[in-house]
């Protein structure tokens, strides 16, 4: 079974086939962007460990674009955090709008049979990234 990148292509192709339009998104500037205090919430929900949390957040504390935001590019642990932070937003397309979906850290796509949908569908993408990251 293909993995990572290879399995993403693989299913972007195939909804590529079966779908008429296809929207391209990207969160700008997105690890520049990301807000330590939710990442670090988001992280208290889901391990329980004392000592991971505070290593968490001696990491994510270690660096910042602005105060209290942003990952450093590069850092295997940013790419980690940074697939971590977009976990709701998947959640999101997935099961709200129910769109074929492909996210490579803040690049994805969705596809659909028709256009409309695709317009709401980044409406409502824009406004879950402006209301929860």
């Amino acid at each position: 079974m293909a993995k990572g990148s290879t399995a993403a292509v693989a299913r972007a192709q195939q909804f590529a086939r079966n779908k008429q339009w296809f929207l391209q998104m990207d969160v700008r500037k997105y690890f520049d962007s990301i807000d330590h205090a939710v990442l670090k919430e988001r992280l208290r929900r889901f391990f329980g460990d004392a000592a991971l949390l505070r290593l968490f957040d001696r990491i994510i504390d270690s660096y910042q674009t602005a105060p209290g935001k942003g990952l450093p590019i590069g850092s295997l642990t940013s790419q980690h955090f940074a697939n971590f932070y977009l976990m709701p937003m998947d959640r999101m397309v997935k099961e709200e709008l129910r769109l074929p979906y492909v996210r490579y850290m803040d690049d994805f796509v969705c596809w659909a049979d028709d256009r409309d949908v695709l317009k709401a569908g980044r409406k409502q993408v824009e406004q879950f990234a402006a209301e929860s990251l």
